[in-house]
Formats: C-alpha cells, sequence, structure tokens
C-alpha cells in the first residue's frame, strides 16, 4: 500500500509505502508516482521526494526491476534530492543498490531528511 502527496510551494513530492510489493502493486506505484511528478513538474521545474520506506518490506526481486526503473526515471525527469526514510540497514542497502546516485541518500531521522532536502 502507498499514499502520494505534493507540494507546490516546497517542491515535494512525498510518499509513504508500507507492506509487500509485489509486481502490480510496484506498477501501480510507478504509475502514480509519476503522474503526480508530472502535474508537479509542469508549473515548477525540479523537484525533491521524501519517501518514507521504514514500513515497507524488502522488495522481491521481480519488483526491484520496476522500482528501479522509477527510481531512473526521476534521475533524469528533474529530481534535485531524494531523501529515503529507512528503518534498517537492508533497506538502506538495498535502495542504494537500486540507484548509486548522491542525490538519493537514506536517514532514519525525517528531521535529517529534511534538513538535506533544505525544507
Amino acid at each position: 500500500m502507498f499514499t502520494i502527496e505534493t507540494n507546490r510551494i516546497g517542491r515535494l513530492v512525498r510518499f509513504a509505502a508500507t507492506g509487500f510489493f509485489d509486481d502490480a502493486e510496484a506498477g501501480r506505484f510507478r504509475a502514480d508516482l509519476t503522474s503526480a511528478i508530472a502535474k508537479l513538474t509542469l508549473t515548477h521545474g525540479g523537484f525533491k521526494i521524501l519517501a518514507d520506506l521504514r514500513e515497507i518490506e524488502v522488495l522481491p526481486q521481480s519488483a526491484v526491476k520496476t522500482i528501479q526503473e522509477q527510481m531512473q526515471w526521476t534521475a533524469n525527469n528533474g529530481v534535485e534530492r531524494s531523501a529515503a526514510l529507512v528503518s534498517s540497514v537492508l533497506q538502506q542497502m538495498q535502495i542504494k543498490r537500486i540507484l548509486p546516485d548522491d542525490r538519493f541518500q537514506c536517514f532514519t531521522s525525517e528531521a535529517a531528511a529534511l534538513h538535506w532536502l533544505d525544507l
């Protein structure tokens, strides 16, 4: 399950994901996130992401490809910085393996993530 919110003033896309992501859920997430980003960037250019992944299960390999493609798409379409809130070293390792880009960082503290995003 996931939720996605946008804040035009801060050019922020904030989402939270919980539970298990199978291929179908990963596909829905990809479509909804792409749509939210497209609407935000029509008038505001670049954007930032705050991803709360503290309650998501470790991604199965079948869903990793879809999420990896989505993260690459954001990297190619205006993301300035993306902060992921994680609850484990395993989550952090999986995220860095999916997209080893300095614009994507992991945090255990929301305050630290918001500070890094300059929000």
